[in-house]
């Protein structure tokens, strides 16, 4: 939704004023206004049942096509009526305080936003959440009820039969076309590297949404160049623009054994050629240099994302193209060698998940568990 042609991250006071009594931002489909939280006010039980209400009012958006929340405004007949400013000591605690809240939602918090907007006396507090990806999302209360949301029109309704069931299997579809998205982006980068390569990718939840789109181009243009260390930290050339987003080759076209790509849609991709070493006879994958790459690449990427203001969960993705046959390097040094060979010529192994780009820790854990896992798809046992 948009208030004077603004996105809720610039909405202000003036942009809220101009809302009130206006017929155009009835609530609906895409929008709810609230007075207040309920779950910071009254006894213990009241506060339960807040925090639950809550909860479902996100999965409700979630599970329908995403919308906003705007608390601290009342309403008069389904129309803005007046602000009412919510008393808050520090956003960013505040904020965190919300997304614990919403953190039993299953199978995993929605992608859910957050602006404070400053008015005499408080704030408004606006929460933004997106169409989900793995709805239907379901909250559950008190230990034994399940209950699953969704938004019709201007109310929150319990979701049908067949409405859980469509989206259970659009969230089964998820894997599905991120597997195609990459085995595309592989087949592409084939017809120009016909040797031993790899490729990271960083893909958002978000990925196949034209909403979330940004043009990378005209971004890069703006000056939102330059690019986070770890991104520059893997360009060899001058951005340009191609169908998919911006890329860099190298200018002399001959450092394009690492090549980096920002997409539209939010994916952030990088192809490093990799090379082997011979030992006794047997040609050995140096794989080292490349899974280190994963740190700069996702760390990178979540720098970039902050810059946007975007909470988003995200996958890393890692692909190993033309390695059958090849032993393990780093064997060949330890005290006790134990070489594996790699058993297949394509390795796409299974995706991580980022539930959040912007938290540091989720973010540190996942990158070790994805280089982990790598070393393992290559058949190297530490």
């Amino acid at each position: 939704m948009r208030i004077n042609n603004k996105t809720f991250k610039e909405w202000t006071e003036d942009d809220i004023n101009s809302i009130l009594n206006d017929e155009a931002f009835r609530e609906s489909q895409f929008l709810d206004y609230k007075r207040t939280f309920e779950f910071l006010e009254g006894d213990k039980s009241q506060k339960s049942k807040g925090k639950d209400e809550f909860r479902n009012d996100v999965c409700s958006f979630a599970n329908a096509d995403g919308g906003d929340l705007l608390f601290g405004i009342s309403e008069k007949n389904g129309l803005a009526f007046d602000i009412i400013p919510i008393n808050i000591e520090d956003t960013d605690r505040f904020e965190l305080n919300l997304r614990n809240i919403l953190l039993p939602i299953m199978p995993s918090m929605p992608p859910v936003d957050f602006n404070f907007i400053s008015v005499f006396g408080g704030y408004i507090v606006v929460v933004h959440i997106e169409k989900g990806i793995f709805k239907p999302y379901m909250t559950i209360e008190n230990q034994t009820v399940f209950r699953f949301f969704i938004r019709h029109g201007n109310r929150k309704e319990a979701m049908s039969y067949s409405e859980i069931s469509n989206n259970f299997l659009h969230a089964a579809s998820l894997a599905s076309e991120m597997k195609k998205f990459r085995l595309e982006r592989v087949s592409e980068l084939l017809e120009d590297n016909a040797g031993l390569f790899g490729v990271i990718h960083v893909i958002p939840a978000t990925f196949q949404n034209p909403a979330d789109f940004i043009s990378m181009c005209d971004w890069g243009k703006s000056g939102g160049i330059p690019l986070p260390y770890g991104l520059n930290n893997h360009i060899m050339g001058s951005m340009l623009p191609n169908v998919n987003g911006i890329w860099f080759p190298s200018d002399d076209g001959l450092r394009d054994f690492e090549l980096l790509t920002i997409f539209d849609n939010g994916s952030v991709e990088l192809k490093q050629d990799l090379y082997t070493n011979t030992h006794m006879e047997n040609k050995y994958l140096v794989s080292d240099e490349f899974i280190s790459a994963i740190d700069d690449i996702v760390k990178g990427t979540a720098e970039l994302y902050k810059s946007w203001g975007r909470h988003s969960t995200v996958y890393i993705c890692i692909s190993i193209i033309g390695c059958k046959g090849y032993w393990n390097y780093d064997t060949c040094f330890s005290r006790h060698p134990q070489p594996s060979r790699v058993d297949r010529d394509r390795i796409l192994c299974a995706p991580i998940e980022i539930r959040d780009i912007l938290d540091a820790e989720n973010v540190s854990e996942m990158i070790e568990e994805c280089k982990k896992r790598t070393r393992y798809a290559l058949g190297i046992k530490r």
